[in-house]
Order: structure tokens, then C-alpha cells, then sequence
């Protein structure tokens, strides 16, 4: 006695969803004077982290490592793409902020340093906080 006899075959499965873009498809260096380039930047920092690694790998295919501050130095006089890379970075995270603050301040907008620092510095220190006591309790 069969009893799976009379129930319906199962339907096909859907075709399955297009493949997710995990790897980037690099097709020319990020050129410093190309202001798009930094906003693929920013993108990179903030939504796909790994694509900065593949870049590196990308620029300088021949090291696979570098371990000291000799051999970082000497990887940034044979690569010009990694210069770039690093003048573009240094751009974003010191110059451009503090261009826009000096800016901001021959408007009349004054901006309170102190309380900048102890903002930051109380949330970073709440932040580990609440992590460590959630990460503790559960």
C-alpha cells in the first residue's frame, strides 16, 4: 500500500536569483582629479568594506602581504595607484573635514571643538559599554 500514490507532484522551483555582486570588476585605477572617484570611495568605506582590499590587490597583484613600515614605504614609491589611493583616503578623512570647517566658520558658523571631543569620546565609551554588558548578558 502505497500512501504518497495520490498527492500532487511538487511544483518546479522558481529559477533561482541572479548572483549577488561580491566581487568588484576593476576596470581602471581611481584617479584623484575624477570626483566621482571619490564618492566610489566613500561607497566602498561604507557599504562594501572588502572592495578596498580588492582594489589593493588589484593595483599591486605582485605583493601579497606587506608586514612592515619599510615595505609599506617601498610598495608606495613602485605603485603610483597606491599613492593615489592614500592622497584620496588622507583627502576624505583630514583635509576635506577641515576645509568644510573653515568654510563653515568664514560664514559665521562656529563650531564647539570641546564639545566635538567630548561627543565623540562619550559615545565611542557608551558604545563599548552597552556592547560589552549585551554581549555579557546574552
Amino acid at each position: 500500500m502505497n500512501l504518497y500514490k495520490n498527492l500532487p507532484r511538487p511544483k518546479p522551483l522558481p529559477e533561482p536569483p541572479p548572483e549577488w555582486r561580491l566581487r568588484p570588476n576593476f576596470t581602471r585605477p581611481l584617479s584623484p582629479f575624477n570626483p566621482l572617484d571619490y564618492f566610489l570611495l566613500l561607497y566602498w568605506v561604507f557599504f562594501k568594506p572588502q572592495f578596498i582590499r580588492e582594489y589593493v590587490k588589484w593595483i599591486t597583484p605582485e605583493e601579497t602581504e606587506t608586514r612592515g613600515g619599510k615595505e609599506l614605504l617601498a610598495l608606495l614609491r613602485k605603485s603610483s595607484a597606491l599613492r593615489r589611493l592614500v592622497f584620496q583616503a588622507f583627502f576624505l578623512e583630514i583635509a576635506l573635514p577641515i576645509l568644510i570647517n573653515l568654510v563653515l566658520q568664514a560664514i559665521g558658523i562656529s563650531v564647539d571643538w570641546f564639545g566635538v571631543a567630548v561627543g565623540v569620546a562619550g559615545g565611542v565609551a557608551g558604545g563599548v559599554a552597552v556592547g560589552v554588558a549585551v554581549g555579557v548578558a546574552f
